[in-house]
């Protein structure tokens, strides 16, 4: 890829999606963000170029099987082709540390961080489905927040197609959201669902 087809992708910094570095998009969304044709992508790919995917043998099979890319992979390799590093971890920790998210004054290893943001993300995303209002997603005063409910929404759109894992405890690290069992009960709520 040309220095100067990178550098567009670094002057609208708009476009990349604010979703967390280790989800996973799928080969035509990654070749979209990067500006290219899925084609381009994965002849990168076969010639051992371009962004690192996630190995197949991991994910469940899905329909069309495309290729998966870690967010974060796509963005360190993009700045790596301008000359700028922008490694995992520094997107990992301005992702999780910034200021409007709970986990900014957390002390706490960013692998446990991102865990709770993912419980916390799909406890909330299950709260709006049975019709109950978020809690955390919710913003903040009167102050609008990273953590609006609308962010949640816009959150789901990606999570809604990360691809499922074989066996989660194998996954590679940060590769894919954490994977939780969120039940929650309504009994005694039954006034506050949607009729």
């Amino acid at each position: 890829m040309s220095t100067k087809t990178v550098a567009k992708l670094f002057k609208e910094p708009a476009q990349w999606p604010l979703i967390p570095p280790w989800w996973l998009l799928p080969s035509p969304q990654a070749a979209a963000l990067l500006n290219i044709k899925p084609a381009t992508l994965q002849s990168w790919r076969i010639r051992g170029e371009g962004p690192d995917p996630v190995p197949p043998m991991y994910l469940h099979p899905t329909q069309g099987d495309p290729m998966y890319y870690r967010y974060g992979d796509i963005r360190e390799w993009a700045a790596s082709c301008l000359g700028l590093s922008f490694s995992f971890d520094t997107q990992l920790n301005g992702f999780l540390k910034s200021e409007d998210t709970p986990m900014a004054k957390s002390a706490s290893p960013l692998e446990k961080s991102a865990r709770t943001f993912d419980h916390v993300f799909q406890m909330d995303r299950k709260r709006i489905q049975i019709g109950l209002g978020p809690l955390f997603f919710a913003g903040v005063g009167a102050e609008a927040t990273l953590w609006e409910e609308n962010y949640l929404g816009y959150l789901d759109t990606y999570f809604a197609k990360q691809p499922r894992f074989r066996n989660p405890a194998s996954k590679p690290p940060f590769c894919g959201p954490f994977e939780f069992e969120i039940d929650i009960p309504t009994e005694g709520l039954e006034h506050l669902l949607p009729t």
